[in-house]
Formats: structure tokens, sequence, C-alpha cells
């Protein structure tokens, strides 16, 4: 292996696991703003809904995108694959008395490779996420417009029967 610069691997560490940090507060910030999303398409589908007009077949449509964004804010808010602990194995090599005692430069450089594997599995996860949110963001906006499309577009309302009007003539 070669050399390595004690101050150099305390930057790869620093750098490493400040990116893995920053990851995990971007998964939050999605499966925040995913609810909130998914509260403005319910807020619209409910407006919409309890307006008078004739429910036909932009409400449906609107409905379906509905269901589409209520489906892809559980896939946001599904549990995922994350790696969090990038010590995990460090124990058993810290008591292992068959191999030489780890020097301080060796066992950062390994947490940070450790967290460069993290960031880039949990990246693959914010990622996938990434594009649910997108899906999210485009369903609730189809409920918005096709909702508002159903309102704009509706029928007159004609009455159930016609109303006949019989002149009768008095006789004198």
């Amino acid at each position: 292996m070669a050399a390595m610069y004690p101050k150099t691997v305390e930057l790869f560490y620093a750098e490493s696991k400040a990116a893995r940090e920053a990851l995990d507060s971007v998964l939050k910030d999605f499966r925040s703003n995913a609810t909130t999303v998914l509260a403005l398409a319910t807020g619209a589908a409910a407006f919409f809904g309890f307006e008078d007009s004739s429910k036909g077949p932009f409400y449906v449509a609107a409905l379906v995108a509905y269901s589409v964004a209520a489906f892809a804010a559980a896939r946001i808010l599904w549990p995922r694959d994350w790696l969090m602990n990038p010590a995990v194995d460090f124990e058993s090599r810290l008591v292992d008395t068959t191999k030489p005692p780890l020097s301080d430069t060796k066992a950062r450089f390994d947490l940070a490779h450790a967290h460069q594997v993290a960031f880039e599995s949990n990246g693959a996860s914010v990622a996938t996420v990434t594009k649910w949110y997108q899906g999210l963001v485009g369903a609730t906006a189809a409920v918005v417009l096709l909702a508002g499309m159903n309102v704009i577009r509706q029928k007159p309302e004609v009455p159930d029967k016609p109303t006949r009007v019989i002149l009768v003539e008095d006789q004198p």
C-alpha cells in the first residue's frame, strides 16, 4: 500500500463523512416535502370535489392522478436500505490479536472509505426517491389541472323534466 499522509487522510475522512451526512438530510427533506405536496393534492381534490359541477371524465382523471400521487408519496416514505454506521466492523478489527495494531491513519482511511461506500449506496436510494418525488409533483399538478378543467368545462344544468305550460282560454 502506498504511503499515507495523516493530514491528507484526515481531510479525506472529514469530506467523506460530511458528504454522507449531507445525503442523510436530503432524504429527510424529500420525505418532509412529499407530505406537503400530497397535502396540496388532497386539498385540490377535496376542494374541487365539493364543487357543484358535474363529475365528468376530467374529474375521474383527477382522481386517478390523485391515486398516483398517493402511491408516489407512499414510495417516498417507504423504508429504504440505508447505511448508517461506517464503523460497524471496526471493533472486531481492533480486538483481533492475530493482526498488527491498526494505526490512526489507517483507521481514518478505512472509515473514510466506508463513508464513501455508504454515500454511493445511499445515493442510489436518493436517486430513486428523487424520481418518485418528480412523479408526485407531476401527479399533483395533474390533479389540480384536471379537477380545474372539470369545473370549467361543466355542461349547463338541464332540468330533469321539461316544464310544460298549457294555455287555456277563458270562455265568456
